[in-house]
């Protein structure tokens, strides 16, 4: 059985581990994976013809699991003037978030914030404590479970990262900001992922390569690589005008 990435010889592995069992199937997984692959508004409108599932992993992603609280004081300039001059004032603000970074460079995973409204072709994942178990999780079944070579050193400044490009206080003229970690956890999570072939009208190429990754917990997509949506819109409004 192909493997999707080889073991690291020097993986990080940290002395607590915790993981989430997996609730969905092979052959439900399949099936919440073709119907990403084929249906919705922004598909290709060939992609049950011309789209076929060439690669499929039921891996275990291993994640760092990050509460993170930012406390910010910006100084903006205010609506108090003196004369034409507008005063400054200070503005304290504070946000948290919980982050899910992954540790293995080799899994395309965009991190989002968890209250992204608008995922796109992936929802930010979301773990809860509560579902979470200690240890290892087991292979049976064909699971891969996949090396990390994110410490957390670098996944909390990643995180940290993130926090700040959310925050309202960067367009601040000064600000002073406390980042401070509130818990951190090592995940291993259950990832169906597959790469698929699509040769079609809204393809950019003949070997059009793209991808799909579901939890395996939730069924939600995590991670995804489709057809241009331009081009895909551009193929359905050719196909109902001039198709028969």
């Amino acid at each position: 059985m192909a493997r999707f990435a080889p073991p690291l010889s020097s993986p990080v592995l940290p002395h607590e581990l915790y993981y989430a069992p997996s609730s969905i199937g092979a052959s439900r997984a399949e099936q919440l994976i073709l119907a990403e692959i084929q249906d919705g508004t922004f598909r290709p409108p060939d992609a049950k013809e011309n789209a076929r599932i060439e690669e499929a992993f039921a891996l275990y992603v291993p994640f760092w699991r990050i509460d993170m609280q930012r406390n910010d004081q910006a100084l903006r300039l205010g609506r108090i003037r003196v004369g034409n001059v507008p005063l400054p004032t200070t503005e304290t603000t504070e946000a948290k978030a919980t982050w899910m970074v992954c540790a293995r460079t080799a899994f395309p995973y965009e991190m989002k914030h968890p209250s992204t409204l608008l995922p796109g072709d992936a929802k930010p994942l979301v773990v809860s404590l509560a579902e979470l178990e200690h240890g290892e999780p087991s292979t049976r079944g064909g699971w891969e479970i996949l090396d990390a070579d994110v410490d957390q050193p670098k996944a909390e400044r990643l995180a940290a990262r993130a926090l700040a490009s959310s925050s309202s206080a960067s367009q601040g003229l000064f600000t002073e900001s406390e980042v401070t970690t509130r818990a951190v956890h090592f995940v291993r999570y259950p990832v169906w992922f597959a790469r698929y072939r699509y040769r079609g009208a809204a393809s950019p190429d003949e070997d059009g390569v793209f991808y799909v990754g579901i939890s395996g917990v939730g069924g939600q997509p995590i991670t995804a690589l489709h057809p241009s949506k331009l081009r895909a819109g551009a193929a359905r409004v050719k196909r109902f005008f001039f198709d028969d």
